[in-house]
């Protein structure tokens, strides 16, 4: 869908040349009423505010008018005039077609087209009237919106018209196309009424009157109208809402011809118009139209009676996201958190005394004869190192209650690596101080060192010695 209206707008921007559809009197010189084609406010009447950018508005209005036409009646009582009106029977249809796109939030650009859809008597004691059904004319226009307050706005629009209807009196023969149209907007917007007002210069080029050949000689076909010259066009609007989606819309629309254009005529120069109406926001962008009117000067193209209805559809081709403006969330500032009271002084950690050194003892005992399975540390509990190790135990109870500590200390022979024999005789001494304090020694005053090979009290190289050297001492130190 967001492609199609993409699509749509660049088709109808590529066929226009210069933008913006909103008069009220231009075009087909007996169509006084032209709605705007952007759909702002009113009908006929030009706001000064724009489409938004981005957004294409589309619509169509159906106009019946009563009495409009104009014919030559060369015979009767209306000879002396040169023409009027037809009957009251003459009632012609138009369905006029428009589109209008916001190319900024100041500048749009829009085309309209008229047509004749229906018509009655165009014929009258042979003289055929110049309109006919069909096309009558293409507008091309565009808005810019000069400068506006809150509620007061400021535009400009030019037009351009190309007259489709063939010969038109009104326009003259051999005519220089297009019409040009300048005009200025004036607008304002309160909270429930709004008012316009639009002043515009056409400067049309102006035709010769339309000839005929009879019997070898030129006979003018409208002898008593001559194509118009230079216009000063004008609109007003009021506008009043009355809930949320009905509004209330009075409007004024005509124009002043500068030069004469009709002779012996009942119709002064000019047209001036009326309309009373409603305005019905029937869905989202989109909006409903009726409206009743009748002339206020009986002039070239105002109509006895003038019923209007229609439709505008607004369809965002881009930036039809609400811009949603960004906050930014001031940061709460938390209390600042409470120092912590500052942790007392650790006291210095109570230095570790250094293990007591079996040299140191104040008395050794030898504990002769300590066997354990080879290459452990589980005592191999025979006779002997059981009553060497009772033998032990006795005297150390015999002074416990004198002593502050106990080395365990345990020794081996020289045979296999130094870190092997010191592993091996520390795991000794740790299985004989878990015996101990099995049997009821303070394990707090037993200490477990291991030597290795490095404290003999024999000679190595020999049997005897080596097992001398194989043994657990026990060094006492006293209170």
């Amino acid at each position: 869908m967001r492609c199609m209206r993409k699509l749509l707008a660049v088709a109808i921007i590529s066929i226009l040349f210069t933008g913006g559809a909103f008069a009220g009197i231009y075009g087909t010189d007996f169509m006084v009423f032209q709605p705007t084609v952007d759909g702002k406010d009113f009908m006929a009447v030009q706001s000064g505010r724009n489409l938004a950018s981005g957004r294409l508005n589309v619509g169509a209005f159906l106009d019946g008018a009563m009495n409009t036409l104009v014919l030559e009646t060369p015979s009767g009582e209306e000879a002396n005039n040169g023409f009027d009106r037809k009957g009251p029977e003459n009632l012609v249809l138009n369905v006029f077609g428009h589109a209008a796109f916001g190319l900024t939030s100041w500048w749009s650009i829009g085309v309209a087209a008229p047509w004749i859809v229906a018509d009655e008597e165009l014929e009258q004691e042979g003289r055929t009237l110049y309109s006919g059904r069909g096309l009558t004319n293409v507008r091309a226009m565009t808005k810019l919106k000069l400068y506006n307050t809150k509620k007061f706005y400021l535009g400009l629009a030019v037009h351009v018209d190309w007259e489709q209807t063939e010969g038109n009196p009104f326009v003259g023969d051999e005519v220089d196309l297009p019409f040009y149209t300048g005009e200025l907007i004036m607008s304002y917007h309160g909270s429930q009424w709004g008012l316009a007002l639009n002043v515009g210069y056409r400067l049309r080029n102006q035709g010769s009157q339309f000839t005929d050949t009879v019997d070898n000689n030129e006979v003018e076909r409208f002898p008593y109208i001559f194509p118009l010259g230079n216009q000063i066009t004008y609109n007003t609007g009021v506008y009043y809402k009355m809930s949320r989606k009905w509004r209330l819309l009075w409007e004024v629309y005509g124009n002043s011809q500068l030069e004469d254009t009709v002779l012996n005529s009942t119709r002064i120069k000019g047209a001036l118009e009326t309309m009373i109406g409603v305005r019905w926001y029937a869905a989202k962008r989109f909006w409903l139209y009726a409206a009743a009117g009748t002339e206020i000067l009986h002039s070239v193209g105002s109509s006895d009676a003038r019923v209007v209805a229609g439709f505008n559809w607004q369809i965002p081709v881009w930036g039809n996201k609400r811009k949603i403006k960004k906050t930014t969330l001031k940061p709460v500032k938390e209390p600042a958190p409470e120092p912590e009271p500052m942790p007392a002084p650790e006291s210095a950690p109570e230095p570790v005394p250094e293990p007591a050194k079996l040299a140191d003892a104040d008395e050794k005992i030898n504990v002769k004869n300590v066997l354990f399975k080879t290459n452990s540390a589980i005592i191999d509990w025979n006779p002997t190192t059981t009553a060497n190790l009772n033998e032990a135990l006795e005297s150390i109870k015999k002074v416990q209650d004198k002593l502050k500590n106990v080395i365990v200390a345990g020794h081996t022979d020289s045979r296999g690596k130094d870190s092997y024999n010191m592993s091996l005789s520390q795991k000794r001494a740790e299985s004989v101080k878990r015996w101990f304090i099995k049997q009821g020694v303070d394990g707090n005053m037993l200490q477990a060192t291991g030597y290795g090979e490095t404290q003999p009290i024999a000679d190595n190289t020999t049997e005897g010695g080596r097992y001398q050297n194989r043994r657990v001492e026990l060094g006492l130190f006293f209170k």
